[in-house]
């Protein structure tokens, strides 16, 4: 998955390639879960909910925690519109004339990485392979990702495993003792 922030970023690129499946897609904190899921800003203390100060008057911007105004409303929605604006145009001069834009391209609505080609906002199909195989004729592909050893696959199992006979004797009332 991936946002539009992403895709602003690439829209320049030469060329896109995604995955048929991938979906770009947005998703937020709702500001309200103090009231419906027990989220507050503790005193560090006693855990209670404390009040936010702040050294200026939009200091607490949006913060989660405390009402929003109409005021922090009108000022990021007059920022959200430029840069919407903005992306829009990095977009259309990015892609040019393989864009084939419709009325929702620009609403906010997500699509598919199959739709995204066919309506241009990327040029094909690929993944990592793909690009180092076919695009960059990379002879071999180099996987830099840290592998466990059986050593320490060994130790984490048998950490968890002494780590949950702790629980186990001290929920059942026994005591525990490392000696």
């Amino acid at each position: 998955m991936c946002t539009s922030g992403g895709y602003y970023a690439v829209s320049v690129a030469g060329k896109i390639y995604v995955d048929k499946a991938s979906i770009s897609q947005h998703r937020g904190l709702d500001r309200r879960a103090d009231g419906q899921l027990g989220l507050h800003r503790p005193d560090g203390q006693t855990g209670h909910s404390v009040p936010l100060h702040t050294s200026g008057e939009n200091k607490g911007f949006y913060d989660p925690f405390s009402p929003e105004t109409p005021k922090m409303d009108e000022h990021a929605q007059d920022m959200l519109d430029q840069i919407h604006a903005q992306f829009i145009d990095a977009v259309r001069q990015g892609r040019g004339k393989r864009l084939h834009e419709t009325p929702d391209m620009f609403s906010g609505l997500f699509w598919t990485g199959q739709q995204s080609v066919e309506l241009g906002l990327a040029d094909g199909f690929g993944d990592a392979d793909f690009f180092s195989r076919d695009l960059f004729k990379a002879p071999d592909i180099v996987d830099y990702t840290v592998k466990e050893s059986i050593t320490d696959l060994v130790a984490r199992k048998f950490g968890a495993a002494v780590g949950s006979g702790a629980v186990k004797t001290m929920a059942l009332g026994g005591k525990l003792s490392l000696h």
